[in-house]
């Protein structure tokens, strides 16, 4: 008979162990699956598990069409954009251009940014809780 308050996040990695945590904490049995034999060796550990509240603007600011247009078959660039998959990506490409305007552009910052700052304060709060070993750096991307 399975476990009616049994759930199972699938990844290991910051995201997946913090919502694990937060599962358990609410009274959840979780079991944590992950395609690796080490927990955080995928997305957590390229990307260093950083927390930036500091890069909460979306990558489609006002006159991002410009830099679109300059990266257009180049395969080296912030942004990829081959040829043989612009129709398909046709009526996203629109919309991610038509939310690229200074309003929707604020908005979405101001979004990311509460979402971020929110993650920093439970992040802090999971670390007060589970005394963890790790890497810790509170001064930045470059310090």
């Amino acid at each position: 008979m399975s476990d009616p308050n049994g759930v199972v996040v699938i990844g290991g990695g910051l995201l997946g162990l913090a919502s694990a945590w937060a599962l358990n904490e609410q009274g959840y049995t979780v079991s944590v699956l992950d395609a690796r034999d080490e927990l955080a060796a995928a997305t957590s550990y390229a990307n260093a598990g950083m927390l930036t509240p500091s890069m909460a603007d979306p990558w489609n600011s006002p006159g991002i069409w410009r830099s679109l247009l300059r990266y257009v078959g180049r395969e080296q660039g912030p942004i990829v954009l081959r040829p043989r998959a612009l129709p398909a990506y046709f009526s996203w490409g629109l919309r991610f251009l038509r939310h690229s305007a200074a309003a929707h552009h604020r908005r979405a910052t101001r979004a990311n940014l509460s979402l971020a700052m929110h993650s920093l304060h439970q992040f802090q709060r999971l670390r007060e809780q589970v005394r963890f070993s790790y890497d810790l750096r509170t001064a930045g991307t470059s310090g």
